[in-house]
């Protein structure tokens, strides 16, 4: 093997250098202390003590009705006797002061402007819900010792007494803290981070009040026990909105609480209020009933207060309509200074509610996102040195908060109009000339796409595609699309195209992405620079069809200049406008908008720049229909690390808002979701009927990103292209528990100790971030892949990127389509005569007829028998998928092309060829064979139950006549006669279920050492690829004849047309759909249940307690190492582990380094690895609120746990787990 470059400590970042040179005990304490010195001084340092403290044991609510203006230094002073008793106390005692606006107005000599209340008796002019009582001063006494409730409560009254004034009191009578009749806690949507807090509950400098307070509403609501006797504990859960176990409720009931109070600002955003309610007295109507809850609720302003409650009415809300305030107002909550108190920590105001606090030993993974902001904003953090900035904290809040819309609301986009609605006469005038062409329409509604819809004031509110936050540092929106969900796209076929579109399984939205742009052109040249190249070209080219390619690649690149110069204008309109914003957040405002009106134009200059611009035209591409992946971003940004004068610092804080923004759209509620998938779309092997595994990739974007690997040279001992961004990728991929981008590292021999440190942290996090591929693989294994005459350059096959799960395709240089055929079919097909047998029965009597008739199971004498009749069928199915996926080549560029992505692939401007119109450099496709482990496993299976004659059972037709009737749970007709009594067919059932017992204890593929397995692993993919490659270079007839058009039709001069052959494995997402499908499987598998993903071990099958296996890591994954394996499938053969949460980080790290080095016998080119307990996703698949961040690796794509369905979740759970 060739020598490769090892990355040792002196070549790191020399911040990362003196991390791990001088990474003492002591300095982490002192960065720690650093950290809490910094959060401190933020406005949250400065809050009144106590107002943050949330569910105390014990409470009193003492509001002095008036009179208290001469009384300012009693007050005072009294207030400060309350703080210096609750310090000495403990046990969480504080005394919280809060206000008449007016009064403290007035005691400041009016040198503060507050928010008024309003006038009137009541908070809203058209409801008598929400009281305005008034009041000078509201003291909330509370503690977790009801003793020192009583004395504060005493200190108070006492002096309340010697000044004459009157007040009123109720004491909180918590018994187990909740409300109606204990049933439900309350505050459990409060934010609990430093971020949150100061932006949405404490007054800063953009307020009115002085930075660190705060306003507060009261309402003392008495309860409705006659309208809540009627409801059961079903209908007092959908009243919530939860259960009366705190987690989320999906139920669709448009007036339950949690809805009704979720209201959402101008940008679509939902601002956070801080709430304390406590119950209080008690009800004659039955025992534990308390007589109503007195309502405390803190935000920056009290508009926000009346937005609620205006909502709360106008959608009659079932909570509200059961209670009826009879006390209450609006205060002013001064902070510290203001009081003369002195602040207390940050981390002493905070706390998580019990609900929130759950998380992993491990240090690194989080399962909910309060305890994520709460950690990671208050130095609770495994590495409190290593935490992200206040700015990405913030922003990450926000889209965390964000998520949560998917309890309250469905996504509900609407179809895009025609791009009728949109042509100029000029535009019409194009049309004509070039006869309506369709390549010119696909220009055109790229053009009006990213102009009108995205950035339009009638549609980007609908599509929520153009807002910016002021905190940003890279602009522009993801689209909401999704391959489960489907894509909004603008439609511009005739009706007659449309009718041909349909016939061939392609429309406007037929765009299938999985390839991965040279975004290296767009930073090299600049926006104005293509559009003036394209123009010229357009103009020089003689063929009508060249011409519309550069029109059309002009139109659209026309469109990204446009859309930059809108957000440009929407960023500098917000530093003008906007009062809300501070004086550093209009600045980066109009930052903003001088980058991106100079990237409108011109090419980076800078680290953020170029960011930027890739996002912008990732996000551009998206927007139109064009799911692609980003590529390598190491290469791509290296280069402007260090001439742009960043610290590593700052060059981190923009890979992680580059993180941010690419991974901000996620749905969490499955039940949310818009399914907008119809025939023609995402026409993967160039035909699309539009039934996709939808409910495993509700999430999957194709959003790939890939470091590392080697140079793209074709020197002879290659060089690692890890660089700083390298790491920078990994540590943003463990810090922000999202699940785009999905991340790949390109390992190799020899790869930095560092990067693999951080490989491991990465994954200990959970997500399954990053996938492991390997180049030493993989590279040669693409080199032969070539078919027809077709070769592999070598520079090429080192510049590799996963597309849109794990399949490496050449960046920029190749287009990608791929099909997939299941393994266990060939299986069903030697079985039963070329025919499957899920449907055997009264219907289809054997099965649906799928390949020619093999020999009955009768006639089958031996395995090797056997053996040869699955590879007859192998035969004849392989080159029939060949031929389907190749004789639908140019379908898509006939319907749609793709003229902004194909700027940026090699080879489509030098040929003025569309990307799917034989553009590209390189034509590659994928041959997923799906069910691999499931295959090999049953056909040993057959091996043992049957032919061997240590461990036989039974014969090959009643094995078959066992699986037909799904191993005994499924004895039906045709395979039985119900005449002949149940007993008969129950005695025959017990016999299948005991031979399901002995073929679910047989030894599986993956689960250990197993040279048989190994045996027929090999016999099966040596063959599997043998048939593959003679259908490309020895074809039938008719594969040979399409090979011949193509290659006639699309070859150029000095570039003859031809396939890069892509064999693999790969499930992706659809374990469960292929399962669905297929009968019961000789492995032991029953009818309908999922099948392993990709090429991992099977799991327990679905029916058995979810009970997974584990194995030593190194044993198991020597059963992959096999050459067929690691060289043979060069399009990936993903193997899907799982390792608990407290897998030591050093053996990890061990791990990766073996693996990297090819260090003993450690199988296969493409590993995930997902770490979760089994216990963590047991209950994570029973709550959702406390486990929303758990991410598992589902086969092609990081997904969020709770946002699969239970099915998926099940398949998850019963997955083998490997230990160190």
């Amino acid at each position: 093997m060739a020598s490769r470059r090892r990355v040792d400590q002196q070549q790191m970042p020399p911040a990362k250098r003196m991390r791990h040179e001088n990474g003492s005990v002591a300095q982490a304490q002192d960065y720690a202390a650093a950290l809490v010195k910094e959060c401190n001084a933020k406005p949250i340092g400065k809050v009144q003590p106590g107002l943050l403290a949330s569910k105390p044991k014990h409470g009193v609510f003492i509001t002095v009705t008036e009179g208290v203006g001469p009384y300012k230094q009693e007050i005072m002073t009294l207030i400060r006797s309350l703080r210096d008793y609750g310090s000495a106390a403990g046990e969480r005692t504080w005394a919280v002061v809060a206000f008449n606006p007016d009064l403290w107005e007035n005691w400041q000599n009016g040198d503060i402007t507050l928010e008024k209340r309003p006038e009137g008796d009541y908070l809203l002019h058209d409801s008598t819900k929400f009281v305005n009582t008034g009041g000078d001063v509201f003291f909330f006494v509370k503690s977790d010792s009801l003793d020192n409730v009583r004395r504060l409560e005493n200190m108070v009254t006492t002096q309340l007494a010697k000044c004459q004034l009157d007040f009123v009191r109720e004491h909180s009578e918590p018994g187990n803290n909740r409300v109606i009749g204990g049933l439900f806690a309350d505050g459990l949507a409060n934010p609990t981070d430093v971020e949150n807090i100061d932006d949405f509950i404490i007054t800063t400098d953009v307020d009115k009040g002085a930075t660190g307070g705060s306003y507060m509403l009261t309402q003392k609501f008495v309860f409705n026990w006659t309208i809540l006797d009627d409801m059961t504990q079903d209908q007092l859960e959908n009243m919530i909105g939860r259960t009366v176990t705190d987690d989320i409720l999906v139920v669709d009931d448009t007036r339950r609480h949690i809805k009704c109070a979720h209201i959402l600002d101008k940008n679509g955003k939902h601002p956070l209020v801080f709430r304390q309610s406590m119950p209080y007295g008690s009800n004659n109507t039955g025992v534990g009933r308390e007589e109503g809850t007195f309502y405390i609720s803190c935000a920056n302003t009290c508009q926000r207060f009346l937005d609620i409650l205006k909502k709360l009415i106008a959608e009659e809300d079932k909570l509200i309509s059961t209670v009826q305030a009879e006390e209450g107002s609006f205060w002013y909550v001064p902070n510290a200074e203001e009081l003369g108190l002195t602040p207390i920590p940050v981390r002493n105001q905070l706390q998580l509610m019990p609900q929130w606090d759950v998380k992993s030993d491990n240090g690194y993974m989080f399962y909910n996102s309060r305890e994520y902001l709460y950690r990671m904003t208050t130095g609770g953090y495994k590495d409190p040195q290593d935490t992200p900035s206040s700015r990405v904290l913030k922003l990450v809040g926000l889209v965390m908060t964000d998520w949560q819309r998917s309890w309250f609301e469905k996504q509900d986009e609407p179809h895009i109009p025609d791009l009728k609605t949109f042509l100029t006469n000029d535009d019409r005038n194009l049309l004509q000339e070039y006869k309506n062409a369709i390549p010119i329409r696909k220009g055109l509604a790229t053009f009006y796409t990213l102009t009108r819809i995205a950035c339009g004031a009638l549609y980007s509110k609908q599509f929520d595609l153009y807002r910016i936050y002021p905190d940003e540092l890279i602009a522009g929106v993801m689209p909401s699309f999704a391959l489960g969900l489907g894509k909004r796209v603008m439609t511009y076929l005739t009706d007659d195209e449309q009718i041909r579109g349909y016939q061939m399984g392609v429309l406007e939205a037929a765009a299938i992405g999985h390839v991965v742009p040279d975004h290296q052109v767009i930073l090299d040249k600049g926006l104005q620079a293509l559009i003036d190249e394209m123009d010229s070209k357009a103009t020089k080219q003689e063929a009508e069809d060249k011409q519309m390619f550069f029109l059309s690649a002009k139109k659209s690149l026309m469109g990204v200049q446009d859309y930059m110069e809108s957000y440009a204008q929407l960023a500098d309109n917000m530093s003008r406008e906007e009062t809300s914003f501070t004086e550093e957040q209009k600045a980066n405002l109009r930052q903003i908008s001088d980058r991106m009106q100079k990237l409108a134009k011109d090419k980076p200059d800078t680290f953020l720049e170029a960011a930027q611009l890739v996002f912008t035209m990732h996000c551009c591409l998206h927007i139109v229909g064009e799911p692609i992946s980003i590529g390598r971003l190491d290469q791509l940004l290296g280069p402007f690390y260090p001439p742009s004068g960043l610290t590593m610092e700052e060059a981190q804080e923009v890979i992680d808002c580059f993180w941010i923004k690419v991974g901000e759209r996620t749905l969490l509620n499955r039940h949310a979701a818009q399914d907008k998938i119809f025939p023609g779309m995402c026409a993967v092997p160039y035909t699309s009927s539009g039934n996709f595994p939808q409910g495993g990739c509700m999430n999957q974007w194709g959003q790939q990103l890939t470091i590392g690997g080697y140079l793209p040279n074709d020197d002879q001992n290659p060089t690692t292209a890890c660089n700083e961004v390298t790491v920078m990728c990994l540590r943003a991929a463990r810090r922000l528990p999202l699940n785009a981008p999905c991340l790949t590292l390109r390992l190799h021999d020899g790869i930095s100790q560092e990067v693999l440190e951080e490989t491991a942290k990465a994954l200990l996090s959970g997500g399954a971030h990053p996938v492991l591929l390997h180049d030493d693989r993989l590279v040669p294994a693409l080199q032969e892949s070539g078919r027809r005459g077709i070769s592999v350059r070598l520079e090429d096959a080192r510049n590799y990127a996963c597309d849109g799960c794990f399949e490496p395709v050449f960046v920029g240089g190749s287009e990608f389509a791929f099909c997939t055929f299941f393994l266990l079919d060939a299986v069903e097909m030697a079985l039963n005569e070329g025919t499957l047998y899920s449907q055997a029965g009264p219907h289809f009597l054997r099965g649906t007829k799928k390949s020619f008739p093999s020999p009955n199971a009768t006639q089958i004498k031996d395995f090797p028998e056997f053996q040869e009749i699955f590879l007859q069928h192998l035969r004849l199915q392989i080159p029939l998928l060949v031929s389907f996926l190749v004789g639908g080549y140019g379908n898509i560029w006939k319907v749609c092309p793709s003229p902004l992505l194909s700027v940026m692939m090699k080879g489509c401007i030098e040929a003025g060829r569309d990307h799917s119109n034989g553009g590209t450099e390189y034509h590659d496709l994928g041959f997923m064979f799906v069910g691999g482990a499931d295959a090999i496993d049953s056909l040993y299976a057959i091996k043992k139950l049957v032919y061997d004659p240590l461990t036989a059972l039974t014969t090959l037709p009643d094995l078959l006549t066992c699986l037909k009737c799904d191993w005994g749970f499924d004895m039906k007709e045709y395979l039985i006669d119900v005449r002949a009594g149940p007993g008969r067919a129950e005695a025959q059932a017990t016999f299948f279920r005991h031979l399901r017992d002995v073929a679910v204890s047989l030894p599986k593929f993956g689960h250990g050492e197993n040279e048989e397995l190994k045996e027929l692993a090999t016999w099966m993919f040596e063959n599997v690829l043998k048939i593959l490659r003679e259908t490309f270079d020895d074809p039938p007839d008719a594969v040979g004849e399409i090979f011949e058009r193509l290659e006639k039709d699309y070859s150029l001069p000095g570039r003859p047309f031809g396939f890069v052959a892509l064999p693999g494995i790969g499930t992706f997402e659809a374990y469960v759909g292929y399962g669905l499908n297929s009968a019961a499987s000789a492995d032991g598998r029953r009818s309908g249940q999922p099948i392993a993903s990709d090429l991992s071990p099977a799991p327990v099958p679905q029916d058995l307690p979810a009970n997974p296996d584990s194995c030593d890591i190194y044993k198991a994954l020597k059963c992959w190492d096999l050459g067929v394996i690691n060289h043979g499938l060069s399009c990936g053969s993903e193997v899907d582990l799982m390792i608990r949460e407290d897998f030591p980080l050093d053996k990890l790290t061990e791990f990766l380094r073996r693996y990297a080095d090819l260090d003993g016998p450690i199988g296969s080119n493409v590993i995930t690895v997902t770490c979760a307990n089994p216990e963590t996703l047991e209950k994570a698949s029973q709550v959702t609120d406390a486990y929303e961040l758990v991410r598992v690796r589902q086969g092609g794509w990081t997904e969020f746990f709770i946002t699969l369905f239970p099915v998926h979740q099940g398949q998850l759970r019963r997955r083998m787990y490997v230990h160190p």
